[in-house]
């Protein structure tokens, strides 16, 4: 089951897809699926295991957008004004010369999904013109569709892009946003922990409780660091338990060794 970049949510008509895809697999000539840039950022086909044993067409243009999106920083005269307006003007500081926001979804979100595919990617190259990036996605994929021997499925939670593939008549499949009651969710800490994760990547910085954590901040150097900050109190609460549960871990490896299950 597909949960969403974090693992914790899915499309409102996933299951409708499952029963799509059946239909698919009894297709004698085969079926590769392309997704849109919304479906790259948020890790669909990285998160559904049905979609595993499958070829991913990445329409050039939409590597390019997502590629060219990675180099945008903030300048000194937009973090400037963006102070002006701030409730907490003092956090902005942290993000001099760094990514805005459009880069952070590039390089933290869709650049992991392309990391995760990249054995089994094919790049179609970029074909006709049009008036928006939908016209010229589809146009690439249908080209690709063209020449494929298997059947080229459009993957896309974007409405126009679905008119534009009507028109070029593109097989494809539209994903539904979650609109009804989400209810409650019992996660694993792991899922919580990319959440936490992808909050802070994606908005530069989150509030939880009295802890600050900065997905971007001045000297961060790899992807995968975080800052935390905290705001009161002390941090001898957290440096405890996580003390703990690194010692609790360290017991669990030697018993896994001592009994034979490495």
């Amino acid at each position: 089951m597909f949960y969403g970049v974090s693992g914790i949510i899915s499309y409102d008509n996933v299951e409708e897809f499952m029963e799509k895809l059946e239909k698919y697999r009894g297709l004698k000539k085969g079926v590769v699926f392309a997704p849109d840039t919304n479906v790259l950022y948020h890790r669909f086909i990285s998160n559904f295991r049905p979609l595993d044993n499958y070829e991913i067409v990445i329409a050039e243009p939409v590597k390019n957008e997502i590629e060219q999106a990675m180099n945008y920083k903030y300048k000194k005269e937009t973090l400037r004004e963006l102070e002006k307006i701030a409730k907490r003007p003092g956090l902005l500081r942290e993000f001099y010369n760094r990514r805005i926001k459009k880069s952070r979804k590039a390089a933290y979100i869709a650049l992991q999904e392309f990391e995760s595919l990249k054995d089994r990617i094919i790049v179609a190259e970029k074909s006709g013109e049009g008036h928006n990036d939908d016209e010229i996605i589809v146009k690439t994929l249908k080209k690709f569709d063209e020449i494929s021997p298997a059947l080229l499925v459009f993957l896309t939670a974007d409405v126009a892009a679905t008119d534009v593939a009507e028109f070029e008549g593109l097989e494809y499949f539209l994903f539904h946003y979650p609109q009804k009651d989400l209810g409650k969710h019992f996660i694993h800490p792991s899922n919580l922990r990319t959440l936490i994760f992808n909050l802070s990547a994606v908005f530069g910085v989150i509030a939880l409780e009295n802890v600050l954590v900065f997905g971007e901040f001045a000297g961060k150097r790899k992807l995968g660091e975080l800052k935390v900050v905290f705001e009161r109190g002390s941090s001898r609460e957290m440096a405890f338990h996580l003390n703990l549960s690194r010692k609790l871990m360290e017991i669990q490896k030697t018993l896994r060794q001592e009994s034979g299950h490495v």
